[in-house]
């Protein structure tokens, strides 16, 4: 990727172009990437902990060491159970958004919805970001 955004910037300007990471949970990604100059990510999770979302965008902006409580409290985690089931990306943000009170539907074939296990696991971690959020407020 560094590669890539020096070959681009020294054809183009460093003003010409904006990379996007795009990455699943470009949060884990997102300070090596800014490393080398890509400060734009999306965020899967920001759909349904808009709390943790902006307050990990905010810390990284700052260098608050929130940045990497949110990392090991919240999105680690998520991505461990995320990968634990092959489709879960999408299954787990729809669930999340159903725990938080937003009706988002089920997920169609060939995607799983998370099991029961999975489904506690998945408050345990919203419960840990939004504490750490609090906690780092």
């Amino acid at each position: 990727m560094q590669r890539t955004v020096l070959a681009v910037r020294a054809a183009h300007g460093p003003d010409e172009i904006t990379f996007f990471n795009g990455l699943p949970t470009a949060e884990l990604t997102q300070p090596a990437y800014r490393a080398i100059g890509v400060h734009l990510y999306s965020s899967a999770a920001f759909c349904f902990v808009p709390e943790v979302a902006t307050a990990y965008r905010d810390a990284l902006e700052t260098g608050s060491e929130l940045a990497g409580t949110l990392l090991s409290e919240f999105y680690g985690p998520l991505v461990e159970l995320r990968s634990s089931v092959p489709g879960y990306a999408v299954a787990l943000v729809k669930a999340g958004l159903r725990l938080r009170g937003v009706e988002a539907g089920k997920v169609r074939a060939p995607f799983v919805e998370p099991t029961a296990a999975h489904l506690s696991e998945l408050a345990r971690i919203i419960d840990r970001g939004l504490a750490a959020v609090r906690a780092g407020s």
